[in-house]
């Protein structure tokens, strides 16, 4: 009675672990096994048309970057949009947690973000730093887009927004 007890406890808490601590981290290899295109590479969603199915939530428009750290910081520059009522920058560690959000300054006109490893601070006082705190993670970047100009002009902010290597 005891040994059943016993692993019936160890089974419960390896569950709990595998469910809590590890499948975030299978989630997030499966997605980038699925779009197999690489890693600091930034993707942008197509503009939805009448046979696009629903994104996540249908007035956001998304551009996505899954990072590796492993070889130095990133740098993710760009136009801040004018006029849309949401823009924002979400970051996710490796096991799929949010850690961080940026939502750049309207008055300016572009924005710069570094995103180092947490335990490389940098003291470039130019750009906003960000601190990663897993080697491996995603970025996403939300357009809150109410109509068709909306659409168009984030089409061409979408074309100028990079996600590059720092030397």
């Amino acid at each position: 009675m005891k040994a059943r007890l016993i692993i019936g406890f160890l089974l419960a808490a390896l569950g709990f672990w595998s469910y809590f601590v590890a499948y975030p981290y299978f989630i997030q290899a499966a997605i980038e096994w699925k779009i197999s295109k690489g890693k600091n590479i930034l993707l942008h969603s197509k503009l939805p048309t009448s046979k696009t199915p629903d994104s996540p939530n249908p007035d956001f428009i998304y551009s996505i970057a899954f990072y590796d750290l492993k070889d130095g910081d990133l740098l993710l520059t760009g136009k801040v949009p004018e006029g849309l009522d949401y823009f924002s920058i979400a970051f996710y560690g490796s096991n799929t947690l949010f850690y961080s959000i940026v939502k750049p300054d309207q008055k300016s006109d572009t924005y710069a973000i570094r995103l180092v490893k947490k335990s490389q601070r940098t003291t470039d006082n130019s750009q906003t730093v960000i601190e990663s705190p897993s080697e491996k993670g995603t970025l996403i970047l939300r357009y809150m887009c109410r109509n068709s100009r909306d659409l168009t002009s984030i089409a061409k902010i979408q074309e100028v927004t990079r996600l590059s290597s720092v030397p």
